[in-house]
């Protein structure tokens, strides 16, 4: 057995059954995986095509089949990209979401199943099938039409490279979000500013707070002295734009100066410097408009 076909079979993100093993998952199985289930799909729609006839079991049926197995692979990577994102993460995500979007278009544009699911919606059989499964072929044939079906040429090259850079746009407005939030905190050190907080709170910030003083001096040397942790009886505390954090604050908090500083920071994410995301949502605009 080759290292690649070792390392495909123990990627976490190939299990196809049971729940995600998200405590396994790490950032360099993200490309060998996606790129590996693609691979794979392409064969299986390929199959499809050659195959296909005007029934659910040869649409539908065969479709989810595929979804299926994708879904295993590259609905935990976008999972954690939302609630666990790390550089190195960003960089695994960057690297295989045009390949990922690319396949959703080519789901959605196939011609063969297309036609057969046309010609089902327009055949006698119609009728027998269950309002359920009309909604989904109703659905299906509406999503290919929405994803550019209809198209030939240079208009439906031009489309699918709108869909592509939308998808990159639609990625670097989350990252921005995400920095901003992180970017900001509140720091209290004192009981009159953590007033009317309960306890969940109270330890949740302390926490926050031992965390990022944790982060700040990793890797410094020598080593910082050792310094008193925070408590959640004592502080210091910190609070943070994470929903968590932030949603608990607004709800309790006896200081409404302080509140009005945490929600300032909260409405205003990312909309200046670095982070600015009012130039990436003139291009999204731009873009749906061509499109």
């Amino acid at each position: 057995m080759t290292d690649a076909v070792q390392d495909l079979k123990d990627n976490p993100l190939l299990v196809s059954s049971g729940l995600p093993p998200f405590d396994r998952i790490r950032p360099e199985h993200v490309v060998p995986a996606v790129r590996h289930v693609l691979q794979e799909s392409e064969a299986r729609l390929t199959e499809i095509e050659q195959n296909i006839a005007p029934t659910w079991e040869a649409t539908i049926e065969a479709l989810d089949r595929i979804g299926c197995r994708f879904e295993y692979a590259w609905g935990p990577v976008s999972h954690l990209f939302g609630v666990r994102n790390s550089p190195e993460l960003r960089t695994a995500y960057d690297e295989v979401l045009g390949e990922v979007v690319a396949w959703g278009l080519r789901v959605r544009q196939s011609e063969p199943v297309y036609r057969a699911l046309k010609e089902i919606r327009e055949g006698s059989t119609w009728e027998t099938l269950s309002e359920v499964r009309q909604r989904i072929i109703t659905e299906r044939l509406r999503d290919a039409e929405l994803a550019g079906i209809a198209l030939t040429g240079a208009d439906r090259k031009r489309f699918n490279e709108i869909a592509g850079e939308l998808s990159r746009l639609q990625t670097e407005f989350s990252n921005h979000v995400l920095d901003a939030t992180k970017a900001f905190a509140l720091e209290l050190t004192t009981a009159e500013e953590v007033d009317g907080l309960p306890p969940s709170l109270l330890q949740l910030a302390a926490q926050s707070w031992n965390m990022d003083r944790a982060a700040s001096q990793e890797g410094i040397t020598p080593a910082p002295a050792e310094q008193p942790q925070a408590t959640p009886e004592n502080g210091p505390w910190r609070i943070t734009l994470d929903i968590p954090s932030f949603g608990p604050f607004m709800q309790h908090s006896r200081r409404p100066d302080l509140r009005e500083q945490l929600y300032r920071a909260y409405l205003t994410r990312a909309s200046s410097g670095d982070l600015d995301n009012c130039p990436v949502i003139d291009a999204i605009l731009s873009l749906r408009q061509e499109s």
